[in-house]
């Protein structure tokens, strides 16, 4: 017997921003499903405009391109450091 549903089309878990590599253990994709988490940091939602690669750096690229200013400003840490976040997206979303 087959079933008519088709497999999740991410990874199981992932709490890391595709775009801007933002982690507060907030699931973005949980049992291989978006779960349409916005990311205060960046303001990408899971399944929006992260499914692909190119969508995710299309949006990494407008994201920069416009200062990288946070979503919600009120979680920004004081001593955030850009790049020290962009260095921890997931290698297959670089």
């Amino acid at each position: 017997m087959t079933s008519d549903i088709p497999p999740p089309p991410g990874p199981d878990e992932e709490s890391v921003c595709r775009v801007c590599g933002y982690d507060d253990g907030d699931l973005f994709w949980e049992d291989g499903w978006p779960t349409a988490l916005i990311c205060v940091c960046c303001g990408n939602e899971s399944d929006v405009s992260d499914t692909s690669l190119m969508g995710v750096r299309n949006y990494r690229g407008y994201w920069t391109g416009h200062g990288a200013a946070w979503h919600s400003p009120a979680f920004k840490p004081q001593d955030w450091d850009i790049l020290e976040q962009l260095a921890h997206i997931p290698t297959e979303w670089r």
